[in-house]
């Protein structure tokens, strides 16, 4: 999370955080609270802006990422380290209402083999690879080695990892932390989605420098898209996602981040 006086600005992984970070540096400091993290208690601000992100491209953009070593989900995976117990208890609180999933995420560290998750990421030009990976990470013994509480929460079940993330980025801390436990499917986490996401400005991936142009002028400043063409940072190394597909892959996204891509108007990328 980055904030001025004016603004906050949510970054979700793998949806050009840190180039937007640059182009709204020209006209604001940026201050940080945590990265890739919702709204923080105490902190209030007019305009919300939000990073998002076609979920099958997001998907091979995570994958293609960690296939270069980069990236905090490609580094948990594919170590032997495991989170501890002190690690979990202040991810989920010590709160008696959020014991349960501190028991769940608890339970999740026995069994993770780094060499199976390292064999995923050997080649970034290898669409089997990549499939087995996204069928893996969404499987039970997989999603729960993902170093995050993915696994712990009811969503995982039928949600994907990027609905996961989605709402828990794009929302008040406080909001997320009293009502994940509730999101048991794709309505629940679509009806959590309309009453709780706290973004007033979307940058997509796709039309990033126009939905930065957007936001600065309901911020009062006028930049265009084309003002704001720079060359992008912090990107992965891949091909278009209709190279890394095939119909079940491209089906297990369409159900599992059907949240996203409905509130969004997302297609498969052809």
């Amino acid at each position: 999370m980055l904030y001025s006086d004016d603004f906050i600005f949510l970054h979700l992984q793998k949806t050009g955080g840190n180039h937007v970070a640059k182009l709204l540096s020209r006209h604001y400091q940026l201050t940080k609270n945590g990265k890739h993290n919702g709204i923080a208690d105490g902190f209030e601000r007019p305009h919300v802006l939000f990073g998002i992100r076609n979920p099958w491209d997001w998907y091979v953009s995570l994958w293609a990422y960690g296939c270069q070593d980069e990236g905090s989900i490609w580094s948990y995976l594919t170590s032997e380290r495991t989170a501890s117990i002190t690690e979990i208890i202040g991810r989920h609180g010590a709160r008696p209402a959020t014991w349960g999933l501190a028991a769940s995420h608890l339970a999740a560290i026995p069994g993770k083999s780094a060499d199976v998750w390292r064999e995923f990421y050997q080649d970034a030009d290898d669409p089997v690879a990549f499939r087995g990976w996204l069928k893996y990470l969404h499987s039970r013994p997989g999603s729960r080695h993902t170093g995050e509480d993915f696994s712990a929460l009811p969503l995982s079940d039928s949600c994907g990892l990027m609905t996961a993330r989605y709402l828990e980025v794009g929302s008040r801390a406080a909001d997320w932390s009293q009502h994940r436990a509730e999101i048991c499917s794709v309505e629940d986490a679509a009806a959590y989605r309309a009453q709780y996401l706290a973004a007033t400005h979307f940058i997509r991936t796709e039309s990033l420098e126009a939905d930065v142009a957007d936001a600065l002028a309901a911020l009062g400043i006028s930049e265009t898209a084309e003002s704001l063409l720079v060359g992008r940072t912090n990107s992965s190394n891949h091909k278009s996602a209709d190279f890394y597909y095939d119909d079940a892959s491209i089906a297990l996204v369409a159900q599992r981040d059907r949240a996203v891509i409905e509130a969004h108007g997302y297609t498969f990328p052809e």
